[in-house]
């Protein structure tokens, strides 16, 4: 019984570790979503986030709380970050104004992963949690 306690606690504490695997100093997040008509671009790193809602826009820039540089860490450890450039998106809408084309870009440790164009409001699902967490804090800025 304490050998199962043991090894319980063990795997507890090995979850918590991979937690915050990523190195949080070295990552920001770029969402840009373009058509005809639509623009927004939304930049996020650990000290703040800057939205821009139309071209050639000085962007709003605000700081943010910990908690909520914490939520994206969170979403964003369940993505292989190396791999989002194979994406595939789920519809194709942005290929005929449909929908404005849409990219997200992870700069990690000075290196670029880049999702190939989905539509805006319909990304892969391997990416969901994490397009939605930067909309809804985008969304709460402006």
């Amino acid at each position: 019984m304490k050998f199962l306690l043991i090894l319980l606690s063990l795997t507890i504490a090995q979850k918590s570790c991979n937690q915050s695997k990523i190195n949080q100093e070295v990552i920001s997040i770029e969402y840009t979503a373009t058509s005809r008509g639509f623009y927004k671009q939304v930049l996020i790193n650990k000290a703040n986030v800057l939205v821009s809602n139309k071209r050639n826009e000085e962007p709003i820039k605000q700081n943010y709380n910990a908690d909520i540089w914490e939520k994206i860490i969170k979403v964003l450890n369940k993505v292989d970050v190396k791999t989002i450039s194979n994406l595939e998106a789920p519809s194709k809408a942005f290929q005929y104004d449909g929908a404005a084309i849409t990219r997200l870009k992870i700069i990690y440790d000075g290196k670029t992963y880049e999702t190939p164009p989905f539509d805006h409001g319909n990304p892969p699902k391997e990416i969901e949690e994490v397009v939605k967490e930067i909309l809804s804090i985008s969304e709460n800025i402006e």
